[in-house]
C-alpha cells in the first residue's frame, strides 16, 4: 500500500490515521488471527516510512497531523491490548517501538495541538498507549505512569475550558458538542482514578451539558447542519446514549421515549444560543435557532447572527451545510463563508473564517423585557468582528395563543452601521431547506414552498430599497447557492438574496 499516493485531505487522514480499523476490532479481527497480523504487518510498514519527527520542521502534513496521529495510536494501541498473545515476535517488536514513540511523540509539548478536540483525541491515545505499554514492557512503571497523569491533567484543563458557564461547547456546533460531551463521560473514570479531586467539576459539567443537547435536536430527532455538524438521527447514532436523562431521550425520539422537557426555549447567553420550540413530542412544530456567539476557531463558520427555522417537518431555513476540510477547495471555502448563512454580507466581501482570537460578536437576552407574555423569546446579537460596520441582528418569537392551531410570528429587525457613513452594499442572504422552493410575490414578500404548497412567508420592509432575486444552482462560479446535504456532495440550492445600497440600513423581517 502506498499511504503518501492518496489525494485530498480527507483521505489522507483516513489511511494515515488507520480509520478503516475501527470496524475491523469489533469484527474480523476477533475472529481471525491471520488478520490481526495482517494488520500489524500494514501498521508495522507504515512506520518503517514514516519515521517519527523529532520537531515540527519534520512533521509531514497529514502523516503525522496532530489529531490524524492520535486516531492512528488509538488504532495501534488497541491492537497491542487485544492482540498482543496473537502477535508473532517480529510484530510484536515492531509495534513495541511505535508504542514507545508515539508516546513520547504525544507526550512532547511542541506537537501537543492544545485544549481543543485535536488535543483531546490525543490525550485519549496517550491514555491508550500508556495500557498498551504495560503489555509490550517497553516502558517502566513510572513512564507509564507519568504519560497517563499527564494526559488527564490535559484533559482536565480541555474539559474545564472547552464548555460555557451555561453547558456548550465552544466548538461551534452541535454534532461536536455531543462529542465532546460523549468524550467527557468516558473521560471520568480515569481522571476520577488519576486526579479524583478533579472529577467533581466534571462530573458538574457534564451534567449542564445535557440541557443544550436536548435542545438542539431538531423536532424530527436529527441534527441541523449548523457549523461542521453532520446531519443524522441522534436515536440511530452512537450518541444515543450520551446522556442518560428523560428529557434528552424524550426529545431525540419525538416523546416516544423518555419524559417531555419542562422548558420549550432555551437561552445560552455565554455560548450565544437561543433555541425555541413551539411544543414537544411532535414533528411538525415550529423549531428556530438563532447563533451570535465565536468562542473558539475550531469549527467555526461565519455563521454568527444566523438564524435557522424548522416548520412542518422540514429545515425551511437553513444553509449550505459543510463541504469537507480541503481548504483550498473554492467549495470548501464558499461553504465556511457567510455566503453559504443566512446573514448580510457587505460590499460583496465575506469575512474571514476565523481571526487570530475568536471574539467580536456578542449576545443579549432580552426575553421577558417587554413583560408580554406571548413574546416568548427576544434576543440581540451584535457583530464587530470588523472595524468598518457592525451588524445588529434582534430576534423575536410570538406566539398567537388564540388561533386554532396556535401560529407563532417570527420578527428579524436588522440595524447595519457604517464606521464612515458612507454609502456601502449590502446583501442579506435566506438560504431554502431540501426540497424547498422560494418565489417571490411582489418586491417585499416571498413565500417558501414544498411541492408547490406555501411552507412560510416572509415579509421585509427597509431604510431603501431592496432588489429581491432568487440564487439557483450549484456550478455557478463562485458558488452563490450549492447546499451540501453529506460531506464532498454538491447539489443545487436556492437561496433569497436581498441587495441594496446605503449609508445605513434598517430592515425589519416577517416570517409567519
Amino acid at each position: 500500500m502506498s499511504w503518501d499516493n492518496v489525494e485530498g485531505r480527507t483521505n489522507q487522514r483516513y489511511v494515515h490515521g488507520f480509520l478503516f480499523l475501527a470496524d475491523w476490532h469489533t469484527t474480523v479481527l476477533r475472529e481471525d488471527a491471520a488478520a490481526v497480523e495482517v494488520c500489524a504487518d500494514m501498521l508495522g510498514k507504515w512506520a518503517t516510512h514514516h519515521p517519527v519527527p523529532a520537531e515540527a520542521s519534520q512533521v509531514l502534513e497529514m502523516a503525522f497531523h496532530d489529531e490524524t496521529t492520535a486516531q492512528r495510536a488509538l488504532h495501534a494501541s488497541a491492537l497491542v491490548i487485544e492482540h498482543w498473545q496473537d502477535l508473532s515476535s517480529e510484530s510484536q517488536s515492531s509495534l513495541a517501538v511505535m508504542v514507545e514513540e508515539h508516546a513520547a511523540l504525544l507526550a512532547s509539548d511542541w506537537f501537543y495541538a492544545g485544549q481543543n478536540n485535536h488535543g483531546m483525541f490525543q490525550d485519549f491515545a496517550l491514555v491508550a498507549l500508556a495500557l498498551a505499554a504495560e503489555s509490550t514492557s517497553t516502558l517502566d512503571a513510572t513512564q507509564i505512569s507519568s504519560y497517563a497523569e499527564l494526559a488527564a491533567i490535559r484533559l482536565t484543563a480541555y474539559f474545564t475550558e472547552s464548555f460555557t458557564s451555561d453547558g456548550v461547547h465552544t466548538e461551534n456546533s452541535p454534532g461536536y458538542h455531543l462529542m465532546a460531551a460523549r468524550c467527557l463521560r468516558d473521560a471520568l473514570p480515569v481522571i476520577q482514578h488519576l486526579l479524583p479531586h478533579q472529577a467533581v467539576a466534571l462530573n458538574r459539567i457534564y451534567a449542564g451539558a445535557e440541557e443544550y443537547a436536548v435542545h438542539s435536536i431538531l423536532p424530527n430527532g436529527r441534527l441541523a447542519p449548523l457549523s461542521d455538524t453532520k446531519q443524522f438521527k441522534v436515536w440511530s447514532s452512537n450518541h444515543s446514549d450520551t446522556f442518560l436523562g428523560n428529557a434528552f431521550r424524550s426529545s431525540m425520539t419525538c416523546g416516544r421515549y423518555g419524559t417531555k422537557p419542562a422548558e420549550r426555549v432555551g437561552i445560552f447567553p455565554e455560548a450565544g444560543y437561543a433555541i425555541y420550540r413551539s411544543r414537544w413530542s411532535d414533528p411538525h412544530a415550529i423549531w428556530l435557532l438563532f447563533k451570535a456567539g465565536y468562542r473558539a476557531n475550531y469549527h467555526h463558520h461565519c455563521d454568527d447572527l444566523s438564524l435557522l427555522y424548522y416548520k412542518d417537518g422540514d429545515l425551511v431555513l437553513s444553509e449550505a451545510g459543510p463541504f469537507g476540510y480541503e481548504h483550498q477547495n473554492p467549495l470548501t471555502r464558499y461553504a465556511f463563508s457567510q455566503w453559504a448563512h443566512n446573514n448580510i454580507v457587505v460590499d460583496g466581501r465575506s469575512l474571514t473564517r476565523v481571526d487570530p482570537e475568536p471574539g467580536g460578536v456578542s449576545f443579549r437576552n432580552l426575553t421577558g423585557q417587554h413583560k408580554q407574555r406571548n413574546r416568548v423569546m427576544e434576543v440581540q446579537g451584535v457583530n464587530r468582528r470588523r472595524s468598518e460596520w457592525t451588524h445588529k441582528r434582534t430576534l423575536t418569537v410570538t406566539e398567537n395563543w388564540g388561533t386554532r392551531p396556535q401560529t407563532t410570528d417570527t420578527s428579524v429587525v436588522d440595524q447595519l452601521t457604517f464606521a464612515d457613513q458612507a454609502q456601502h452594499r449590502f446583501e442579506c442572504l435566506w438560504h431554502a431547506g431540501p426540497g424547498i422552493s422560494i418565489e417571490i410575490q411582489d418586491g417585499c414578500t416571498a413565500q417558501f414552498l414544498k411541492k408547490g404548497q406555501p411552507v412560510l412567508t416572509m415579509a421585509w420592509t427597509a431604510s431603501t430599497p431592496m432588489e429581491a432575486n432568487i440564487l439557483t444552482g450549484a456550478d455557478t462560479n463562485p458558488p452563490r447557492s450549492a447546499r451540501f446535504p453529506t460531506f464532498g456532495k454538491v447539489e443545487p440550492g436556492a437561496v433569497l438574496s436581498l441587495a441594496g445600497r446605503g449609508a445605513h440600513l434598517d430592515m425589519t423581517t416577517r416570517i409567519t
